[in-house]
């Protein structure tokens, strides 16, 4: 019979090589995930995950300002697409 720390080590040894499989790209929300079921309270959580985040803060240049002015007004009019429209239109 296997011992608790012995099945332990298998279980670390199992997740290691699962995260060793992952994409540097993934890492990001590898990492927010197992924060997440980490703690109990999901709230809690996602707070954190928020806090912690790595954004990428530049400034916006003139024609995406308008670009999101525009997008607002049109949002304010009701021009909204589902995301079925979406996914239909970008051909996923």
């Amino acid at each position: 019979m296997k011992t608790k720390s012995k099945l332990k080590q298998i279980k670390r040894e199992t997740l290691y090589k699962l995260l060793d499989s992952f994409e540097e790209k993934d890492f990001y929300a590898v990492k927010n995930f197992a924060e997440f079921i980490k703690t109990k309270n999901g709230k809690d959580s996602l707070e954190m995950i928020l806090e912690n985040a790595d954004f990428d803060i530049e400034e916006l240049n003139e024609e995406t300002l308008q670009d999101i002015k525009k997008a607002q007004l049109e949002y304010g009019k009701g021009k909204v697409y589902s995301a079925e429209q979406i996914k239909k239109e970008l051909g996923i």
